[in-house]
């Protein structure tokens, strides 16, 4: 089924590109779809959209680099392709319902 090919093949470039890629619209061009088909495809297969598998699998790596590494709130956002740590901390906190800072002070 093409829903199911377009949908694996999303989350193989999710995984490649989470860091510098963050939007539907990235991810559906990449796969030459458009971001409607994209998720639709994604609805036949997930109960998530492709923005949240897209900013969970970003909320996933800033858990480890949080709770594992000693990079700055800041240093992670940079790395996880935010240009604006503000941005980061807000996407972060809509998610995980808490900070960063507190996140990483819970361990």
């Amino acid at each position: 089924r093409n829903s199911h090919r377009s949908f694996l093949a999303f989350r193989k470039l999710l995984e490649e590109n989470y860091p510098r890629l963050h939007t539907v619209k990235d991810y559906a061009s990449m796969l030459s779809i458009t971001p409607k088909t994209l998720t639709q495809y994604v609805n036949e297969c997930s109960p998530m959209t492709p923005l949240e598998m897209i900013n969970s699998r970003i909320v996933l790596e800033a858990k480890r680099l949080l709770r594992y590494s000693v990079l700055s709130v800041k240093e992670i956002a940079f790395r996880l392709g935010f240009d604006d740590p503000s941005y980061f901390v807000k996407m972060f906190k809509r998610i995980v319902h808490q900070s960063p800072a507190d996140y990483r002070e819970s361990f």
